[in-house]
């Protein structure tokens, strides 16, 4: 039985899972993923679309995105006993390849018995070192879940044509300080950058990202959409943000249009659990959106769509600018 039977979500996605493991086996690695991220828009609590992801990952060697995959899965369905043991897999595979790393980065080439003797004494401490790093990861997402909750995806509304294209090509001048390429970048900006374009509902809008490790702060900057609310575009790609970084506490986004930076919004994790809370019921997205960035900053000095009263909890987010648009 599949683990995401207990929501009934697998029966009405049957044929779209049958087809992505198809693409899978085939080694048709894009239309799986796409496919399996079809299914995610409508049920995005299906833990076998999360688990099949994962599957495509590992078997294309890009690991620690197989083991975020399998770490959602086993969020939705703990008791998941091939989830475990498929991350168990992949977890044995980074901690192997970092060993291996770490080794060729020294150049120990033993050449006697001693000097063997030795490298086993350092592949033994890396190793444990591997372990109570895991061990401790984890007790830490314990934490975090117990205090609030495993980030979830904004449910998007069906109508909602999450393929829109930019509503102009942009060149980021200079002075926006929004690089081109990843040349140079901190490897984590890197990572989790190729990780929201791979498979963030925006991931096609977005220009850059900056990571902060020490607030637990993501920057990130993409493009407009055309007639979508700037909020509404900016509601989204925090939720990229979000799931893809479910340590991430605040989420800054800033949107670009014609080479100029014209939105910029923060909104913290609390904030966003909110606005997730709300999503799939009767309240439009777009109001959602609007709530959840009552004081973002607009160039032109107005809100993109109609203002509404934030509820009790959704405003101020900690650094917002001060610039209160159409509110």
């Amino acid at each position: 039985m599949s683990i995401a039977d207990s929501d009934g979500s697998d029966v009405a996605v049957y044929q779209d899972l049958a087809s992505a493991n198809l693409l899978r086996m085939r080694g048709d690695k894009q239309d799986a993923i796409d496919t399996c991220l079809k299914i995610l828009r409508n049920y995005p609590n299906n833990a076998t679309a999360h688990s099949l992801l994962g599957e495509i990952y590992m078997e294309h060697g890009e690991l620690k995105q197989a083991a975020e995959w399998f770490e959602m899965a086993l969020d939705l369905d703990p008791n998941a006993t091939r989830e475990k043991m498929l991350l168990k897999k992949v977890q044995d595979q980074l901690n192997a390849k970092e060993s291996a790393a770490a080794v060729q980065q020294l150049e120990i080439k033993p050449r006697s018995g001693l000097t063997a003797y030795l490298v086993g004494m350092m592949l033994l401490v890396i190793a444990v070192g591997a372990l109570a790093f895991f061990v401790g990861n984890s007790a830490g997402k314990s934490t975090v879940a117990k205090n609030s909750g495993a980030a979830r995806p904004i449910t998007i509304p069906a109508q909602t044509n999450t393929d829109t294209k930019p509503s102009t090509t942009q060149t980021p001048e200079t002075n926006t300080e929004l690089p081109a390429t990843t040349a140079g970048a901190p490897t984590e900006d890197v990572a989790l950058l190729q990780s929201i374009k791979a498979s963030g509902t925006k991931g096609n809008l977005v220009i850059s990202l900056i990571f902060n490790p020490a607030l637990e702060q993501v920057t990130l900057t993409g493009q407009t959409e055309p007639d979508v609310t700037r909020e509404e575009t900016a509601l989204m790609m925090a939720s990229d943000v979000f799931v893809a970084r479910p340590e991430a506490r605040e989420a800054v986004i800033r949107l670009v249009e014609n080479s100029r930076v014209i939105f910029v919004g923060t909104i913290g994790r609390a904030q966003y659990d909110e606005a997730q809370g709300l999503s799939g019921g009767s309240t439009p997205i777009n109001q959602i959106a609007m709530q959840a960035f009552p004081n973002a900053w607009h160039a032109d000095g107005r809100s993109s769509g109609s203002p509404v009263t934030p509820p009790d909890g959704m405003g101020n987010a900690t650094g917002s600018p001060e610039n209160n648009q159409g509110q």
